[in-house]
């Protein structure tokens, strides 16, 4: 009988052992499945920041473009208004040079009044 106890207790021992790695392999696949599952988390958020970033590179990308063109259409409206600033200038300069000959005709025809 003292060696069907021992029997039974190695089978005893044996069916505990079983059941501990049994419960230590699903606590290892329950930490794997949650760690996996955090990664995949993970790797969404890093997606959405990737996309995000793009789209903010497009957008800063787009703002200095129109920066860029807003700069050359105003260097050319003051180029434009300089060179209609210089033409009026011209027109009045000529007017003036006009006006000061005309009274200086003027003048000499009437020196004999």
């Amino acid at each position: 009988m003292p060696h069907q106890e021992s029997g039974e207790d190695a089978a005893s021992d044996t069916k505990v052992e079983d059941e501990g790695l049994r419960a230590s392999r699903e606590l290892k696949l329950a930490a794997d499945r949650h760690l996996l599952a955090r990664k995949q988390q993970l790797l969404a958020v890093n997606q959405t920041l990737l996309e995000r970033n793009k789209e903010l590179m497009r957008l800063e990308k787009g703002y200095e473009e129109r920066k860029k063109l807003a700069a050359v259409e105003e260097s050319e409206r003051v180029r434009e208004g300089v060179v209609r600033k210089d033409a009026d200038d011209d027109e009045n300069a000529s007017k003036m040079f006009q006006g000061s000959k005309a009274i200086k005709y003027v003048r000499s025809e009437f020196e004999w009044v």
